[in-house]
């Protein structure tokens, strides 16, 4: 039994009341100070820097469903915020009234950009749409839950996105 063990057990109910309330002012800590120049201090941190190993957390881990779906949702909401902005300041008075639709034509005249614009606003607009109808409707918001909507949205939007390129 080590020599504060021992204290503690032969300690009256005074000195345990003291002991139990106050125990900062019974410890103690072993510092080292050395000193060391800028010069050596950048290059210590430098070094350790190079010897840091990078994650490799997105190789190694299984990326959670819901957290796909997350990610999905603010990809899609970036996406039509950008295009809505886009054609808002195409629009501005001020602008001669041909600007927007000559872009838009722009974007038609090369097939790979209209059908990546194209399938993206309507996966976009599909996936937020379904989203946003199941998500509200939810009886519980747990994990399970979350992934039946997020599969929902998925299947909304790449219906949305299939009927908008292949059919219109």
């Amino acid at each position: 039994m080590n020599a504060a063990k021992r204290r503690l057990l032969s300690a009256t109910p005074t000195q345990m009341i003291h002991h139990q309330h106050t125990p900062y002012l019974m410890a103690a800590r072993h510092l080292d100070v050395k000193v060391v120049s800028a010069k050596d201090n950048a290059q210590h941190t430098k070094q350790l820097e190079a010897d840091r190993p990078i994650s490799p957390h997105f190789t190694i881990y299984k990326w959670p469903f819901a957290g796909l779906a997350s990610g999905t949702q603010r990809v899609t909401g970036f996406a039509l915020v950008l295009g809505w902005t886009t054609a808002g300041l195409l629009s501005l008075p001020g602008l001669p009234i041909t600007v927007l639709p000559i872009f838009i034509e722009g974007i038609k005249s090369v097939p790979f950009i209209h059908a990546l614009v194209k399938g993206g606003v309507a996966f976009s607009f599909g996936y937020h749409g379904t989203k946003n109808l199941f998500m509200p409707r939810l009886p519980r918001l747990d994990v399970e839950s979350v992934h039946k909507a997020a599969t929902y949205a998925i299947i909304g939007g790449t219906l949305c996105m299939g009927i908008a390129v292949f059919v219109l």
